[in-house]
């Protein structure tokens, strides 16, 4: 579902790409519980990557009564996380592919919410590969690419991935990625705070020009969505230099006559 930049039409579907309560991550016990309840079938728990030996705490949705919607992410942060705010991290998306093509898309927001946030897309490519995109909204529209300060320092190192029938998965290490600031605006995902306020996505529908990540345009999230408080107890691990050290997974991509090959995808700067 390819929507026009700026039609009504896109104003409306793309507005539930995720829903739009903004809170500040304060110690008021109420900010938490309302935060926790935004999507109550997030469940908590653990995975390690059997090829890499990394430890994941994951935050999995739940599929709806049709098989559709699941969703996993999974965050491993550096050591000294609880004490230092963190300024990247490993991650793990797995996410559906329900569509006859194969295709499909997913995102996180790292502050939980679509607009004045950092998007992180991935989607299965060529049945053999997950492409990634850094954006930014500034309203309810299809976000574009994200050109904030800093944002040459705003990376993905490929760990692993692979695409079947059914899914796919991109293990990553996220540099980069726990501040944001663009047009003015800016935010954290402060991990001294001991949680993080999240927000997932996903499409059965590819995104528009999914060769390229920088061209890519992404359509309605029509495989679920939501936000959630994510609890970062035990999530900082001694063994993040090492697992981070193995991001050298190569990416090819068709934005130029020929692949264009990389092993990082940034944004843009």
């Amino acid at each position: 579902m390819h929507l026009p930049r700026g039609s009504a039409v896109a104003a409306t579907v793309v507005a539930m790409f995720f829903t739009t309560v903004q809170l500040e991550l304060t110690r008021d016990p109420k900010v938490t519980r309302h935060c926790a309840g935004q999507d109550p079938e997030m469940t908590q728990g653990a995975y390690t990557d059997p090829a890499t030996g990394i430890d994941f705490t994951t935050w999995s949705a739940n599929p709806d009564s049709d098989g559709d919607g699941a969703f996993t992410f999974g965050l491993a942060l550096p050591e000294d996380a609880a004490t230092r705010d963190a300024t990247e991290y490993i991650g793990l998306l797995r996410c559906q592919i329900k569509s006859p093509d194969h295709t499909g898309w997913c995102g996180i927001a790292h502050g939980g919410s679509m607009v004045q946030d950092l998007l992180l897309m991935a989607w299965p490519y060529n049945n053999d590969s997950v492409l990634t995109s850094f954006r930014w909204a500034t309203d309810y529209f299809p976000p574009d690419p994200y050109a904030g300060a800093g944002a040459g320092s705003t990376v993905v190192d490929q760990i692993s991935s692979w695409v079947n029938d059914t899914g796919y998965e991109l293990i990553y290490r996220c540099r980069g990625c726990l501040s944001w600031e663009q047009d003015g605006e800016e935010g954290a995902a402060n991990t001294t705070a001991g949680r993080l306020f999240l927000g997932h996505a996903q499409s059965f529908d590819a995104p528009g020009n999914a060769g390229c990540p920088a061209e890519m345009v992404v359509g309605f999230h029509d495989n679920g969505y939501g936000q959630w408080m994510a609890s970062l107890e035990g999530v900082a691990r001694e063994e993040y230099e090492e697992w981070a050290a193995l991001a050298t997974q190569t990416v090819v991509d068709d934005c130029a006559a020929g692949a264009a090959t990389a092993t990082v995808t940034a944004a843009a700067g």
